[in-house]
């Protein structure tokens, strides 16, 4: 097919909307909460859109990899509504998706390449958006994908950096103590060592080359401690991946509190939760592509939280 033919098709596209098909309507049924599900209907609906276009979009939380592009749905839930919420997550290209929930309905309005976002404003004008859909479709089909600015880096803990002992860099993470890699502190008298040993015992595996680094919290009266263990990048089924493994204690190794949680979250969706059943640890494990972030909460059986800074793999 022929790019004019291509975009001639479009034409008509640019403002129908159209209905999500059942399955899709009852995957994004499963998501946690209402704004979960929001953006699983936008994220759903993109892919259906795309998968109508003769393109094979893999969707991963809400990211969408088409040709080696990653393309991010931003949801919208109002026609009236003219700015969308800046995004956290990068990549090469964000469309705005509006959402009718109540139809099970889905417009594409437009698109914006990462390299158009401008200054740091919270909120995107829906005019800076392409309005033209089939732009999107000839860059994914016809374009090469390019490299994605680190605008968005700031308040993240890049685990790169610890992988490549970039020494320049790691004074932004000044919060965290660089271990030796596990294969040498496992030789160690490190208080990690009979955690990892029992892990293991239970079917969780370490990839190779980790870097491991720990950080001490202080919330309320609990002094705890928390270990990151984080894998290089490696090609995985899905693409190139990285795994992180927290490990969540008390600096002294006493049991934690009954009830105490450390989850993680992409996108404000819950991936995993450990909850502590007076517990000498809790761990979590998640693996995802270079483009994910995730957002670490530990919480106290009072309500007290903790949050920190997204874990990311970031490329120069």
């Amino acid at each position: 097919m022929s790019d004019l033919s291509i975009l001639t098709d479009l034409e008509t596209l640019a403002t129908e909307s159209f209905q999500l098909t059942d399955d899709r309507i009852d995957r994004a049924a499963l998501a946690p909460t209402w704004d979960a599900y929001l953006d699983q209907l936008a994220s759903l609906g993109l892919e259906q859109w795309l998968v109508s276009r003769d393109l094979t979009p893999r969707l991963q939380s809400k990211i969408l990899k088409v040709n080696g592009f990653t393309v991010l749905p931003l949801t919208q839930t109002s026609l009236d509504r003219q700015t969308l919420q800046r995004p956290t997550t990068p990549a090469h290209y964000y469309v705005a998706v509006q959402v009718q929930e109540e139809l099970h309905q889905i417009t594409i309005q437009g698109l914006l390449r990462h390299d158009q976002l401008r200054g740091d404003r919270a909120e995107l004008p829906l005019s800076w958006f392409d309005s033209d859909p089939g732009h999107l479709l000839l860059a994914l089909r016809c374009g090469q994908p390019f490299a994605i600015p680190s605008a968005l880096t700031q308040g993240v803990t890049n685990v790169r950096n610890w992988l490549t002992q970039q020494a320049d860099r790691l004074a932004d993470d000044l919060a965290w103590v660089l271990m030796p890699p596990v294969a040498t502190a496992m030789r160690s008298t490190s208080t990690l060592d009979p955690i990892l040993r029992t892990l293991r015992t239970q079917g969780i595996e370490l990839p190779e080359s980790p870097q491991v680094a720990y950080q001490d919290i202080a919330i309320e009266t609990q002094s705890l401690r928390l270990y990151a263990i984080a894998s290089p990048l490696q090609n995985g089924p899905e693409g190139p991946e990285w795994s992180l493994l927290l490990i969540l204690g008390q600096i002294d190794s006493s049991p934690l509190p009954n009830g105490l949680s450390l989850s993680l979250r992409e996108g404000g969706d819950l991936l995993t939760e450990a909850i502590s059943q007076n517990q000498a640890y809790l761990y979590a494990q998640v693996v995802g592509s270079p483009e994910e972030r995730f957002d670490v909460r530990i919480q106290l059986p009072s309500g007290a939280v903790h949050n920190l800074p997204p874990f990311a793999y970031l490329a120069d």
